[in-house]
């Protein structure tokens, strides 16, 4: 499957609330994480080496406070950092980053609001990162490096090593693409929450 769902059996939770208010006002619940010990550990299967393209996407909901550096997404290890991550920093601007043996590139929105769902989509198509944020692209960057091979977890709400940069607030409708989503997919994901 082209998307990966952090409810799977693959998936292991810890210190997360299930049962969260979610996105699309549907059955689905969200995961709220404390900012303190909150993960959802998944499989290393989504490196994205060399240039391959892939887009994470994801509805969050960022709570006040928490740490300076809060890890929406994680796939990076280092040093030296290679990898990608989906982040929130201390002014709750979504940053979208690609690293590669310390050379970083690096989309960023403006501050998204406390308490309330904001769609998020980074997407990499092997020669640009860009991030949208409610179904409209807010930063777009050249990112000409290749990424060469890892290991590490895929992690929800904190770092790979799951010790560090946890997520304070709720996540939702998770997903990970093995390609770069096209911008109409992205405003029709965006579109769903209207329905």
């Amino acid at each position: 499957t082209d998307d990966w769902d952090p409810r799977s059996p693959q998936a292991i939770a810890l210190g997360v609330k299930r049962g969260a208010l979610g996105a699309l006002g549907d059955a689905d619940t969200a995961f709220e994480f404390d900012g303190f010990t909150g993960v959802v550990v998944a499989p290393d299967i989504y490196s994205f080496g060399e240039k391959s393209p892939f887009s994470v996407e994801v509805w969050v909901a960022p709570a006040q406070g928490g740490l300076p550096l809060q890890r929406i997404c994680n796939h990076r290890v280092g040093p030296p950092h290679t990898g990608w991550r989906l982040v929130l920093d201390d002014t709750k601007r979504v940053l979208f980053e690609r690293w590669s043996n310390e050379a970083s590139s690096t989309a960023a929105s403006r501050p998204i609001p406390i308490g309330v769902y904001s769609h998020v989509v980074g997407r990499y198509d092997g020669r640009t990162l860009e991030l949208f944020v409610d179904g409209v692209l807010v930063s777009s960057v050249p990112d000409p490096h290749a990424i060469g091979p890892f290991a590490a977890a895929l992690t929800w709400g904190a770092a790979s090593t799951s010790t560090l940069d946890f997520f304070s607030g709720r996540l939702d409708e998770a997903a990970i693409y093995e390609h770069a989503l096209g911008s109409d997919r992205v405003a029709a994901h965006f579109s769903a929450r209207s329905r």
